[in-house]
């Protein structure tokens, strides 16, 4: 499948929309199930992966073959994930604000989906970590190229947050593949 991306990409690249078509046919459940649990919303994830294949086609020109474009599509969906978490905080930030000067009652949003609870205890960067190693098995090589760091480096932060959701729940013990609905 990555040969068939490279070309694909590389078809894109000279003006093939029908090309980006085929990409975003072959990426986009891929890019959901990394962007869902990062953000924890299904329709703010919804929302992410498109504009993460705006951006894409946007800045497809700065792709460069010798790389993976699968990492470069997860590095443009890390972006955008982290991006998005930063704007909800914004916003929380401001309705807090608001609902404290106005004594307006806010209920956060429930959750019942104890994976998603879960990865909301870790940081960005950690959720991210824990998100390509698991439910996406990527190496540790793999990840450095979509996150940055040594691959040792990221392997440590790893496993420190396993031992974070371990010490939070007890018996907690990550399994090697979580899958989520579309």
């Amino acid at each position: 499948m990555n040969d068939e991306l490279e070309q694909l990409a590389e078809r894109s690249k000279r003006g093939d929309r029908e090309a980006f078509s085929q990409i975003v046919r072959l990426l986009q459940q891929q890019i959901f199930r990394y962007c869902y649990p990062m953000i924890g919303n299904k329709q703010d994830a919804e929302d992410a992966v498109q504009e993460v294949f705006v951006r894409a086609y946007e800045k497809l020109h700065l792709y460069r073959e010798n790389g993976s474009f699968t990492a470069w599509m997860y590095k443009i969906a890390h972006n955008v994930s982290i991006n998005m978490i930063h704007r909800r905080r914004r916003l929380r930030g401001l309705l807090a604000r608001f609902t404290s000067e106005y004594s307006v009652s806010q209920q956060p949003e429930a959750s019942t989906d104890e994976t998603l609870a879960l990865l909301s205890e870790l940081s960005a960067f950690e959720r991210s970590l824990v998100i390509l190693k698991v439910i996406h098995d990527k190496s540790y090589n793999e990840i450095s190229v979509i996150l940055g760091g040594s691959p040792a480096y990221l392997r440590k932060k790893y496993e420190r947050a396993k031992a974070k959701l371990q010490r939070n729940h007890g018996e907690f013990y990550m399994k090697e593949r979580v899958s989520y609905e579309s």
